[in-house]
């Protein structure tokens, strides 16, 4: 929602409300703040190496807003937080820390609800830690939902193995299931397990909630700077061209109805019969671009850059970023939209 932290919890809580009401579990994620992290825990274990004052000032406190909120579910976070966790030795996820699951969230914050695991088949748990041990310890540490383990019937064995040796008791074990249990009789689930698929057309797609949907796209659009006063674009430009970028998505490029820029492309030649040009994330022939373009009174470029699990960084393709800083160092005018 934002990097101030009021604003974060004033945000998260009207969410949570709004989730809540209709009897859907809101979840807080990732405890205890995975906000300022250069590495993806999908992949790798980030650290975030700061002190406990700056914790207690940004991260902490929309979690706490949350419990205070009445948020019925938690995720801890797969990162190492070396200020909240002396015994971690600088390498241990906070999703296994006993100071920081158990004793932060539960002790001083006093959260009684569901506390899950990430993933634990995440790179930062799964290249560290064996599957069924990755359990116990997440269980130890406080969480009540060990979440999607790499191996199912070894996390079940492990389990049991660690009951069975006393490494964690049946109580324990109670606790978390009670937990799960009273979750379910509070979203009705012995009532009605199942939502009805026939009617999620019907609601979701309702002119109530595309007017809504639309209306906050519209409010999201944002203008950092226009220098050359190049805003609003009229009909009266002749020569437009609109450079696509595209980005490389391995994990949900499955899932994109179309190809990314599309639409934007489609509306740019509507109105203008502009030039189109089209380029990949993983190499991109900057003279070519410039010679498609060097004439036009102004280019349009959608950066279709999402932020996605796996990819490793949020940041702007190298390729792309060399594409705009071509235009610029070319003094082309130039309107840059970022999508995603």
């Amino acid at each position: 929602f934002s990097d101030d932290p009021e604003m974060v919890a004033n945000w998260g809580a009207a969410f949570i409300r709004a989730a809540q009401d209709e009897r859907q579990l809101a979840t807080a994620k990732h405890f205890p703040g995975h906000g300022d992290t250069a590495l993806d825990s999908h992949i790798l274990l980030p650290t975030l190496d700061v002190p406990r004052e700056r914790l207690e000032q940004i991260e902490l406190p929309p979690f706490r807003a949350a419990v205070q909120r009445g948020v019925r579910a938690v995720m801890t976070a797969h990162i190492c937080v070396p200020a909240l966790d002396s015994n971690s030795n600088g390498g241990r996820p906070a999703t296994f820390s006993p100071a920081i699951v158990d004793g932060i969230l539960r002790k001083s914050f006093g959260f009684d609800g569901l506390i899950f695991s990430d993933a634990l088949n995440m790179g930062a748990v799964a290249e560290n830690y064996e599957a069924g041990e990755a359990a116990v310890l997440a269980i130890e540490a406080g969480c009540d939902i060990a979440l999607y383990s790499a191996d199912a019937p070894r996390t079940h064995a492990a389990l049991c193995d660690a009951v069975t040796k006393g490494r964690i008791t049946r109580e324990r074990i109670d606790e978390s299931a009670r937990r799960m249990l009273n979750a379910k009789a509070w979203c009705g689930l012995q009532h009605e397990r199942m939502v009805s698929l026939e009617n999620v057309w019907s609601v979701v797609a309702s002119p109530l909630h595309t007017s809504t949907a639309r209306e906050l796209f519209e409010h999201g659009v944002t203008l950092i700077r226009d220098p050359l006063k190049l805003l609003p674009l009229e009909q009266r430009h002749k020569r437009v061209a609109a450079i696509i970028l595209k980005d490389a998505v391995p994990v949900w490029a499955h899932v994109l109805r179309e190809p990314a820029g599309s639409r934007f492309s489609k509306a740019v030649q509507e109105r203008w019969q502009a030039r189109l040009v089209e380029s990949s994330a993983d190499s991109v022939d900057i003279e070519q671009v410039l010679e498609s373009v060097r004439d036009c009174d102004v280019v349009l470029v959608a950066v279709c850059a999402r932020v996605a699990a796996y990819k490793g960084s949020v940041a702007l393709g190298h390729a792309h970023a060399e594409v705009l800083r071509a235009l610029d160092q070319a003094n082309i005018p130039t309107i840059a939209t970022v999508f995603g």
